[in-house]
């Protein structure tokens, strides 16, 4: 059958290739950058959505494959201790949206679209373990990005956000403009507009932090979201 076909090459062709080679245990997360011998290359600066993605994927596979559980977790738990002890920005809160080999912050612009992640990415594990630590990085992510990003007239949340918390609605001096002479932020949203690409994550996240114990405020972000996904961004016609 095509399902069985398909679970064979995701377990044994892609899961146990990338894990645990892409576990980086001199500088902590995964390495993004790897040569055909699965060599790291020389550039690893850590991605939020990169890192948070791989954290997910262990999790998902704790949840649904029993006989990898416990190998999975653990690499689940190594991208959880890099969200926790380096991308999170232990000065101001919230995630940073890059930093190079050594730890430093690429940018000191973050994004709701990578931080969406990484609260996907807490979620997930927090469901797989079990464990207080993982939701407790989900809810303190929820609760940075509720206090600094939340629309509270419009709903939805401001997507560009400076280092300290505060949405950058005009683009910041010295940032480029496309050939329509707009200026973009990282993920390519004209600045101070919302997106249907990161509200869709948002909803993904948020659902998922919910499942795993977020409480009747993530709920009602949830039913936020969801609506202004199905009533102001679905195209009806």
């Amino acid at each position: 059958m095509l399902a069985d076909e398909m679970e064979t090459h995701l377990t044994n062709g892609i899961l146990q290739n990338w894990y645990p080679r892409i576990v980086d245990k001199s500088h902590g997360g995964f390495g993004p950058h790897v040569n055909y011998d699965w060599s790291f290359q020389k550039d690893n600066s850590k991605f939020l959505v990169f890192q948070a993605r791989m954290t997910w994927v262990p999790a998902q596979v704790a949840l649904r494959f029993p006989a990898r559980r416990d190998e999975y977790l653990g690499y689940a738990e190594h991208g959880l201790s890099y969200l926790e002890n380096f991308m999170w920005d232990k000065e101001d809160g919230g995630f940073f949206w890059e930093l190079d080999e050594s730890g430093k912050p690429v940018t000191t612009e973050k994004h709701v679209y990578g931080i969406s992640f990484a609260m996907y990415a807490c979620a997930t594990t927090a469901r797989a373990t079990k464990g207080a630590r993982a939701l407790g990085l989900g809810m303190k992510t929820f609760d940075w990005l509720d206090k600094h990003a939340h629309d509270a007239e419009n709903g939805g949340y401001y997507e560009a956000i400076s280092r300290q918390g505060r949405p950058i609605l005009q683009a910041p001096a010295g940032v480029s403009k496309d050939p329509g002479g707009a200026s973009r932020d990282q993920i390519g949203t004209i600045y101070g507009r919302k997106s249907m690409n990161s509200h869709i994550h948002l909803l993904e996240s948020l659902t998922e932090l919910f499942s795993a114990g977020g409480g009747e405020r993530v709920k009602g972000r949830l039913y936020e979201v969801f609506l202004l996904v199905r009533d102001r961004i679905a195209d009806k016609t």
